[in-house]
């Protein structure tokens, strides 16, 4: 018995960062999402389970609710089952879409807020999970078990599923339904748990003694920027002796994070064959300047950015390196160079910390112009 296991898919997701570019990537969503519903019936699973954030919010536009239906149509023709657990960007409040709409006769959307189980006699496993009943939550998205006897012989095959933040220290929240690493720890007779909320996929066995295999699917497709791990779906293959976990990528776009030291710059174009080793047209790039600009260097991030638009499908440069105050060339008082300088360093000094950076590049800049260098 075969389920696909996914998460986060966020249809309907606005990408406001991207501009002109927003509408492509949720186009792109609807694709991949539709791309892993293949997967499914190629590997000829018997239920395609949603663990939360199916949809990025509980108002999605009518077109995207047809093209959902559509797409669970797709998977009845292949008799195919789906199983939902509302997210907390769907989650099962007063304007709930799964309490409006109905997606078809083989779709099951867990709506007992205190957890239940949804068995599928045919295939010979049972899924327990609860919905998460609004965005946020320091409760356990967890079900309670004692109720739906998961120490059951019948059926074989028992899955857990939750969308929540497995409480990893320095790496988790306590206010996005905190999954204690203990609540999974001492779970008995369950096969495979099947979380969502992370968007990068993850292999959880290492941060707890768990007796299953414990997963993040991640986002079948990228829906943040900083987001690297994305685009796969999970195949979850159950026999009697074992439970095979086969991730499948899926996803188009790629989050690239460049983090460079400009001190080791000596130019520009140094700089840009940088990004342009990891350029590409589905690659998603956020580079992030940092260190002293020992060399002087004349960064306008906006042009790099421009040099690149053709090049990526989306680019953000974010400029933290800083000048070298001590470097700056001395001036008579009685020269404007002098003047700026002596102006721009006392605003520099009584500045509050955060705003420090922008009288650093004011000063380069500024210096740079006066002087009759070209400001790249």
């Amino acid at each position: 018995m075969k389920i696909l296991h996914t998460a986060d898919v966020q249809l309907g997701a606005q990408f406001k960062m991207l501009g002109a570019r927003a509408e492509l990537q949720r186009e792109q969503i609807k694709k991949t999402f539709h791309e892993a519903l293949e997967i499914g019936v190629k590997e000829e699973v018997g239920i395609v389970l949603i663990s939360g954030d199916l949809f990025d919010s509980n108002h999605p536009s009518h077109d995207l609710v047809e093209f959902t239906k559509g797409e669970f149509a797709y998977l009845l023709g292949n008799n195919i089952q789906v199983c939902i657990v509302p997210g907390h960007h769907d989650p099962l409040d007063v304007h709930c879409i799964y309490k409006r709409e109905q997606f078809g006769k083989n779709v099951f959307v867990f709506t007992n807020q205190e957890g239940e189980v949804k068995e599928y006699p045919k295939l010979d496993v049972a899924i327990f999970a609860k919905p998460n009943v609004s965005s946020t939550s320091t409760k356990s998205p967890l079900p309670q078990l004692s109720g739906s006897d998961p120490d059951s012989s019948k059926p074989r095959y028992k899955i857990l599923a939750a969308h929540g933040d497995l409480q990893i220290p320095s790496k988790s929240a306590k206010n996005y339904h905190p999954i204690e690493i203990s609540e999974i720890e001492k779970l008995d007779n369950i096969d495979y748990v099947a979380l969502g909320h992370w968007h990068s996929m993850k292999d959880c066995s290492q941060y707890g003694k768990f007796k299953m295999p414990v997963w993040y699917s991640g986002s079948p497709e990228l829906v943040a920027l900083d987001q690297t791990g994305s685009g796969n779906v999970l195949i979850i293959d159950f026999t009697p002796e074992s439970v095979d976990v086969k991730h499948i990528q899926v996803g188009k776009r790629q989050s690239v994070v460049i983090a460079l030291d400009i001190s080791a710059f000596s130019n520009i174009e140094d700089i840009k064959k940088k990004i342009a080793e990891a350029s590409g047209p589905s690659a998603i790039i956020q580079v992030e300047l940092s260190g002293l600009n020992t060399n002087n260097l004349m960064i306008n991030t906006d042009r790099i950015e421009a040099d690149f638009e053709d090049l990526v499908f989306y680019i953000r440069i974010i400029d933290k390196s800083h000048i070298v105050i001590k470097d700056i060339p001395e001036y008579s008082d009685n020269l404007i160079q002098g003047k700026f300088i002596k102006i721009m360093q006392k605003k520099l000094k009584e500045a509050p910390a955060e705003d420090k950076k922008i009288y650093e590049e004011a000063l380069q800049i500024g210096l740079a112009e006066l002087e009759g260098k070209e400001v790249v």
